[in-house]
């Protein structure tokens, strides 16, 4: 994996950058499991004297579901994803369960800071990738239909969907029979087996 250079904070920006704000849209678009848990906020590093790259709104916060106490599988696709293009993208940093990739360490270590990370990605973008980063550099949105995450209680068109790939009778109420089958599907797939359907669930029914 190969990294951009690194550029510590230095001020407070009082927003967020454009290339942190395409790089959230195009993280949501990619992994809809996943979700925002911010870019700008001016202060320091947790549990340290250094400013944070979030002052300079040029680090976005994704947050991926944790199961049974664990990071996301989905996490390391992420970073890995990242990883590939993250000298032209300008991806100085990923810090992501208890690990850091960064230039100095391109395939990763051990990350000791106060916060783990095994509910979120801390992605940092250098000055060059937070000006001028769009979607269309990071390869566009799926141009398919983007499926939520759906679980137990939902209701909708998306679960009559998942109903009729999974077999149960398509009402549209994501109930307990339905739940039951994607966890029988999930684990005969291998995936994580919490009968919520997120993108890799969606994925291996594909849809």
């Amino acid at each position: 994996m190969n990294w951009s250079v690194w550029e510590k904070a230095v001020r407070c920006s009082g927003r967020p950058m454009p290339g942190a704000l395409a790089l959230y849209s195009w993280l949501q678009g990619r992994w809809p499991a996943g979700h925002s848990m911010g870019i700008y906020n001016c202060r320091p590093v947790r549990g340290r004297q250094s400013m944070s790259v979030h002052s300079e709104g040029r680090a976005v916060d994704f947050g991926m579901p944790v199961h049974g106490g664990r990071a996301h599988p989905q996490g390391v696709e992420i970073v890995r994803a990242l990883g590939a293009e993250g000298d032209r993208w300008g991806v100085q940093a990923v810090i992501w369960d208890r690990s850091i990739w960064s230039r100095r360490s391109p395939e990763g270590r051990p990350y000791n800071g106060v916060n783990p990370h095994i509910d979120h990605l801390h992605i940092e973008l250098n000055r060059r990738g937070a000006l001028s980063l769009t979607v269309d550099d990071l390869g566009g949105l799926p141009s398919g239909p983007v499926r939520p995450t759906v679980r137990r209680g939902d209701r909708g068109p998306h679960v009559e969907v998942l109903q009729g790939l999974v077999g149960v009778a398509a009402d549209g109420i994501f109930g307990p029979k339905t739940e039951q089958a994607v966890r029988m599907f999930q684990q005969r797939r291998g995936l994580v087996v919490d009968g919520v359907v997120g993108r890799m669930t969606w994925a291996a029914l594909g849809s």
